[in-house]
């Protein structure tokens, strides 16, 4: 659960890579499953976690760079696991070859 930071409250380590801790700080969300209150009159606003997700996993997904790195990713993924399996890697070429021959021949 993720709440609005609060004077009242320090986070020691949240778990998070450095880069996730700063963004979180910076919006103003803790977690508080791993912060301390140190002080009186804290209030939590429950339920937030979806939105907090939604913005700092979701969203920053969606952009172009993104979406590219995602794809580069998996292609290289796909590459070295066709790389250590090359007969697969030809059986799948060659199938893939032969479905688009007709498609070549109507032309």
């Amino acid at each position: 659960i993720c709440s609005p930071r609060a004077p009242n409250v320090t986070v020691t380590d949240d778990g998070l890579s450095p880069h996730m801790s700063r963004l979180m700080k910076e919006k103003g969300y803790i977690l508080t499953c791993s912060s301390h209150v140190v002080g009186e009159g804290l209030e939590l606003e429950l339920g937030e976690n979806h939105e907090v997700w939604t913005e700092f996993y979701r969203r920053r997904l969606e952009d172009d760079q993104a979406r590219f790195m995602g794809w580069a990713a998996m292609a290289r993924a796909r590459r070295k696991g066709d790389e250590r399996n090359v007969p697969r890697w030809k059986k799948e070429t060659e199938s893939v070859l032969k479905e688009e021959k007709p498609d070549q021949d109507s032309k």
